[in-house]
């Protein structure tokens, strides 16, 4: 599978559930709501942080553009944090991470998938979109709190 297509469209799905976690009452059913964005947001986390980053890394050494994904990953972390804290009353942080993760997908789009493409072999290309969609499988299925410590790792490493 193409990595591009594979990591838009998880990032497609996680504005999606955002935009239903917004619209549905503050209670149970918003609590489950917000648990299934935050391993879906997590798991895409880890894999573009363990597998696309470091692909991309490799293939075209230039950090500045990873260095800010990974920066923004954190405020992503920061914001799903704040996000939950409020998640008992209708808030503007909805609309702030929503915008938060918009950015950070185009910032991907314009600035980190290209670099990936232009620098991998067509056959690698595919065989990394395929890792990418068996560890986001992988990942979905196991505890939020079991990927932070690793995304936390490889972030201070990577400072």
């Amino acid at each position: 599978m193409n990595p591009i297509d594979f990591l838009n469209t998880c990032q497609s799905d996680a504005l999606e559930q955002l935009a239903e976690l917004e619209e549905t009452l503050p209670g149970p059913s918003r609590a489950a709501r917000f648990r299934h964005l935050e391993l879906h947001l997590l798991a895409l986390i880890s894999v573009k942080e363990e597998i696309f980053y470091p692909t991309v890394a490799m293939a075209q050494p230039s950090a500045e553009p990873l260095l800010e994904g990974y920066e923004s990953h954190v405020e992503i972390l920061c914001a799903l944090e704040r996000l939950k804290a409020n998640l008992s009353r209708n808030s503007a942080r909805f609309q702030q991470f929503s915008q938060l993760l918009e950015n950070h997908f185009f910032f991907d789009a314009q600035r980190v998938f290209p670099r990936g493409f232009d620098a991998i072999s067509a056959r690698e290309w595919m065989e990394l979109g395929d890792e990418l969609v068996a560890a986001f499988e992988s990942r979905t299925r196991i505890a939020p709190i079991a990927m932070v410590p690793a995304i936390e790792s490889r972030r201070r490493m990577a400072s």
